[in-house]
């Protein structure tokens, strides 16, 4: 994504940006060529997928908060660990494909 918006910005964009803070940059992006074109699409296709990581992760912990909330304190954190691996091997699984 940073080389991307590096390509697209000129002076680029800081490296930790968020998805909302690459969506807000790369609409200011009006490519003319081809080439630019196809990167901002791109750029565009990431954000997109980081937006369904984040959504998911949120949903993941959501998830999990309400795991540990039924199990109580007492015992149970197997359960737990092995979900919260379960939910965030769905999350990469989800991601992965489309890069």
């Amino acid at each position: 994504m940073h080389q991307l918006l590096l390509e697209l910005i000129p002076g680029g964009a800081k490296k930790s940006l968020s998805a909302a803070q690459a969506k807000v940059l790369l609409a200011t992006v009006r490519p003319r060529d081809a080439v630019g074109k196809a990167r901002r699409r791109v750029a565009a296709e990431l954000i997109g997928d980081l937006e369904r990581v984040y959504r998911r992760t949120k949903e993941a912990d959501k998830e999990l908060k309400e795991l540990v909330a039924s199990t109580g304190t007492g015992g149970g954190w197997e359960t737990c660990f092995m979900r919260r691996v379960e939910l965030f091997a769905e999350v990469v699984a989800a991601y992965l494909p489309n890069v």
